[in-house]
């Protein structure tokens, strides 16, 4: 199912754009392609990639097709490594770090940390979407064919970053910490080529993201026994 949608899926959406001469081509991929670096150095968008999961791979091998095709395409992509993502949106994912965290913190849940010291760059919904925006707009010989990573340098946060942010604004929260998760990705990136280039500079730290999603989960705005099919939860309407 993963090869059937995140592979074969994408490149027939590719080949139709090649088909019906189509130019601009915006290929959302992830930061989770660098996997674990030693953090010693942010990546940049020529760093080593070291897929983790069948998710990350699928979009690995989707690039690689994609910056093959300079060569012999009128298609001419953009690849935009997002950061994990965070804040509102209509089709509302608690299962995103910064808003999970949030979520179980704020309802007065145990909140359940795994190896805390782990890094992971952020991004909020909306910055992304002003972003594709923007590329939709711009000079194609300035972004075909280029690589970026999105997010912001001051929004790489460890885990524990994220629950001490939270906890200024609910000290009583709960939380308990685990070593040895399933989950080993472990990176921190730069982000410093899609600022100078495209001048993107996010509206959102995760302390305002923070903020936001306390201010909503106290107005009731989410209905949070009503996760539908595809994990989103619905809202109190």
């Amino acid at each position: 199912m993963n090869d059937e949608i995140n592979i074969n899926g994408i490149l027939n959406v590719i080949k139709t754009c090649e088909e019906k001469k189509i130019e601009r081509l915006i290929f959302t991929s992830t930061c989770s392609n660098y996997g674990i670096t030693d953090n010693k150095v942010k990546a940049k968008e020529d760093h080593e990639l070291n897929p983790l999961s069948l998710y990350a791979s699928a979009k690995v091998q989707i690039e690689k097709y994609l910056i093959n095709l300079k060569s012999n395409s009128g298609l001419k992509p953009t690849i935009l490594r997002f950061a994990t993502a965070f804040g509102l949106s209509p089709r509302m994912r608690f299962d995103l770090t910064v808003n999970e965290f949030t979520k179980e913190i704020i309802l007065g849940n145990e909140l359940v940390v795994y190896d805390p010291h782990t890094w992971r760059p952020y991004c909020h919904t909306e910055d992304f979407a002003y972003l594709i925006k923007d590329i939709i707009s711009a000079d194609i010989n300035k972004v075909g064919f280029e690589i970026f990573n999105v997010g912001d340098n001051e929004n790489n946060f460890t885990k524990q970053m994220i629950v001490n942010e939270i906890l200024k604004y609910y000290p009583e929260g709960k939380v308990k910490y685990l070593e040895k998760g399933v989950d080993k990705r472990n990176y921190i990136v730069d982000f410093s080529k899609v600022n100078s280039v495209l001048g993107f500079k996010p509206k959102y730290t995760i302390k305002k993201g923070i903020v936001e999603l306390i201010s909503e989960i106290k107005k009731n705005t989410f209905n949070f026994k009503s996760k539908n099919q595809f994990g989103n939860y619905n809202l109190n309407i």
